[in-house]
């Protein structure tokens, strides 16, 4: 949803988060590093679209 929105940063910490933890073998250490970078970029970009669309 984040890549049709044009979203491309979420979309891209998203992706890495998902791959993390698609991986069931517990190899690819990183979920909660990743987690708040998914976190940082979502809050970024709800505060975005704030200034853009309902301070105006």
């Amino acid at each position: 949803m984040c890549q049709n929105l044009s979203f491309d940063r979420l979309y891209e910490v998203s992706n890495e988060l998902t791959e993390l933890l698609r991986d069931r073998t517990g190899e690819k250490p990183g979920i909660p590093e990743s987690m708040e970078k998914v976190t940082e970029v979502y809050e970024m970009t709800i505060e975005e679209i704030k200034c853009r669309f309902i301070n105006n």
